[in-house]
């Protein structure tokens, strides 16, 4: 995937992609969270992020064609 495409494929996201946030499950990073949106865009793909620096900044941490 190029960054062109997940720039064009992260500024479409919808409030309705949304599917979940939840704790960090690796103890390193015990108190952040992260965010997981699926979305549909001629393929469906699956984001999980994080946001960083007081939410001025969002940290990939997944994002992919979805496999299911």
């Amino acid at each position: 995937m190029t960054t062109s495409v997940a720039k064009i494929i992260v500024a479409n996201l919808e409030i309705t992609d949304f599917e979940k946030y939840e704790e960090d499950d690796n103890a390193r990073y015990s108190g952040e969270y992260c965010w997981s949106f699926m979305t549909e865009q001629n393929d469906k793909y699956y984001l999980k992020f994080k946001f960083q620096n007081t939410d001025s900044w969002v940290k990939f941490v997944s994002f992919h064609i979805a496999v299911y």
